[in-house]
C-alpha cells in the first residue's frame, strides 16, 4: 500500500488488526504506522485517570510517531488519554484526532438523550467532556446517561472477547429496558465487537472506529 500516511496510536494491540480492516476497506490509498503504549491507559487506570503528565507523554509520543512516520494526519484510539491529540497537533504540526470526536458528532444526530456505554472508569470524564463540548458548539440540547461495564473489563484484558462482548451486550439491554434512549454510544474502540449483538435494540448503536477512520481520510483529503 502507498498514499499517504496515517500515524495510528493504540493503547491495546487489538485496535492493530482492527484498523488495518478498516482503512484497507477504504477506497482511499494510505499506509497506515502503528505504535502501541498500553503503559499508557495502564498507568492512567492506576491513578484514577489521565493525569497532565500522562498526557503530556502521550502527546510527546503520538508526535514523534507522527514525525518518524512522515504523517499526514494521526488518530489516537484511546478514548481515556484522547485528550492529548490536540497538544499532539500542536507538538507535531500534523493534525491529530481522537478517536471519539466524530462518534459524538454522529451520535447527536440521532437525538438529545443518549446513553454513553464505558468499561472503563477512566474513559468517563473525558468522554462526557466532549460530548459537553460538541453540544455546546452546536447548541444542542443533551441528556447524557453513563453505563459503567466494569464487569466486562477483565474479560478483555485477558483476551476473552466473547465474554466481553456477551457482558458489554448484556448491561446495554438492561439499561435501555429501564429507562429508553435516543442513542446509544459504545465509547470505547474495543466495544465496536459488541455492536453487531445490539442489532435488537430498537435505536441506532454508534463506535468509534468506523466513523473514525472516515474522519481521517476527510481531514487528508481537505489538507491535499
Amino acid at each position: 500500500m502507498s498514499g499517504p500516511v496515517v500515524a495510528l496510536f493504540h493503547t491495546a494491540d487489538v485496535h492493530v488488526a482492527t484498523f488495518d480492516r478498516l482503512f484497507g476497506e477504504q477506497t482511499v490509498d494510505v499506509t497506515v504506522q502503528h505504535t502501541v503504549r498500553a503503559d499508557l491507559l495502564a498507568d492512567a487506570e492506576a491513578a484514577g485517570g489521565p493525569t497532565a503528565e500522562i498526557l503530556a507523554e502521550a502527546a510527546r509520543a503520538m508526535a514523534d510517531h507522527a514525525l518518524q512516520s512522515g504523517a499526514s494526519a494521526g488518530l489516537c484510539t484511546c478514548s481515556t488519554i484522547a485528550e492529548a491529540a490536540e497538544l499532539a497537533t500542536l507538538r507535531a504540526g500534523v493534525p491529530f484526532l481522537r478517536v471519539d470526536r466524530a462518534l459524538a458528532e454522529a451520535a447527536f444526530t440521532a437525538g438529545s438523550r443518549i446513553l454513553i456505554a464505558a468499561c472503563v472508569p477512566t474513559t468517563i470524564t473525558p468522554t462526557l467532556a466532549l460530548f459537553e463540548t460538541v453540544a455546546g458548539e452546536r447548541g444542542l440540547d443533551r441528556d447524557l446517561r453513563i453505563l459503567l461495564l466494569e464487569q466486562a473489563w477483565p474479560f478483555f484484558k485477558d483476551g476473552n472477547e466473547e465474554a466481553y462482548v456477551t457482558a458489554i451486550a448484556s448491561g446495554v439491554f438492561e439499561a435501555f429496558a429501564e429507562r429508553p434512549c435516543d442513542a446509544v454510544v459504545l465509547a470505547q474502540a474495543s466495544m465496536a465487537m459488541a455492536e453487531p449483538l445490539l442489532s435488537d435494540l430498537p435505536v441506532p448503536v454508534f463506535s468509534s472506529p468506523r466513523p473514525a477512520v472516515a474522519a481521517v481520510l476527510e481531514r487528508i483529503k481537505k489538507s491535499t
